[in-house]
C-alpha cells in the first residue's frame, strides 16, 4: 500500500500524539470525520462499540481525526460517548489535505511498517468490519481476511493491495492536493 503521511496533532484534552510513535505500538487507525456530517454522528457510536470490545489491550490504536476546533470536538465526544482520543485537524486541515480527504468519514488502516492497507471512505457496515476484522487479525494482509461486499474494489500497487470501500460521505472542504496526494 501507499506510505502514510507522518503527522503529529494534539487531541481535545491538548495532549500531542504523533502517528510515527503510535506506529511503533502496533497498527493504527485513522477515523477523519466533521461534527457536523450526519453519517458521522451516526457512524461514530458503532466504532466506539468496536473500540470498546477489544479496547486498548488489543495492540493497535483508534484515532478519530477532527475537522472542528478543539471545543467542537469534546462537545461531539460528549453527545456522541466517544472516549478514544480525538485529534483536532484545524483548518486549514494539514492532516486531511495530506491524506487527500474530500468527504469524511473516511477510514485508513496504517500497519506498523507505515502502509495504508485499508481506506474506507464513507462508512459502511461492511466497512467497520473490515477494520474490525484487519485490526485484530494481523496474520494474513487486510484484504484477503474477509469476503468483501459488491461495492468494494481491490487496488493492488506492487506487493500490496488497498482495500476501497466507499458508503455514505458528507462533503468535505475542498483541499490543494499537492506532493502529500495518495
Amino acid at each position: 500500500g501507499n506510505k502514510a503521511p507522518d503527522f503529529e496533532l494534539k487531541d481535545s484534552g491538548g495532549q500531542a500524539h504523533r502517528l510515527s510513535d503510535a506506529l511503533e505500538r502496533g497498527p493504527v487507525v485513522l477515523a477523519f470525520y466533521k461534527s457536523e456530517c450526519p453519517t458521522c454522528q451516526f457512524t461514530f457510536p458503532h466504532v466506539q462499540k468496536v473500540f470498546s470490545r477489544v479496547g486498548t489491550t488489543a495492540g493497535w490504536t483508534l484515532w478519530g481525526v477532527s475537522q472542528n476546533d478543539t471545543d467542537e470536538t469534546r462537545r461531539f465526544a460528549k453527545e456522541y460517548g466517544i472516549i478514544f482520543d480525538l485529534l483536532v485537524d484545524e483548518y486549514p486541515y494539514p492532516v486531511s489535505a495530506a491524506y487527500g480527504i474530500e468527504y469524511v468519514p473516511a477510514l485508513f488502516l496504517i500497519q506498523p511498517e507505515g502502509n495504508i492497507t485499508l481506506s474506507v471512505f464513507g462508512f459502511t457496515k461492511a466497512g467497520l468490519n473490515q477494520i474490525a476484522g484487519a485490526t485484530i487479525t494481523s496474520r494474513r494482509p487486510a484484504w484477503k481476511q474477509f469476503p468483501g461486499p459488491a461495492s468494494a474494489s481491490i487496488v493492488r500497487s506492487s506487493n500490496a493491495a488497498n482495500l476501497v470501500i466507499r458508503g455514505q460521505t458528507s462533503k468535505s472542504p475542498n483541499y490543494k492536493r499537492g506532493a502529500a496526494e495518495l
